[in-house]
């Protein structure tokens, strides 16, 4: 049976029938959909270690150099960014 006939047999039934299904659907829908969002939460959470790490490394040049501004901060950050990209290793 593939899915043509099958929609065609519920078309054919009362409504109170079809409307279960529909109910049913929705459901199955709904449960995948929250399945998959709730997994990918966990994904953005690890995600943002990695992003919140670039942060840290200018907080803590900030802290040992309390008269560097923020955009020498960022500028050190970004030569090391680009030293280690140079050697193939990435943050």
């Amino acid at each position: 049976m593939n899915l043509t006939d099958k929609i065609e047999e519920i078309r054919q039934k009362p409504e109170n029938e079809r409307v279960k299904y529909v109910w049913f659907m929705v459901s199955l829908s709904m449960t995948l959909i929250i399945f998959i969002w709730f997994f990918s939460f966990k994904s953005i959470f690890r995600g943002n270690e990695k992003i919140n790490s670039g942060q840290d490394i200018i907080t803590e040049l900030e802290k040992k150099e309390p008269e560097t501004n923020n955009a020498n901060a960022e500028s050190t950050v970004g030569n090391i960014i680009q030293q280690d990209d140079s050697q193939g290793k990435s943050l």
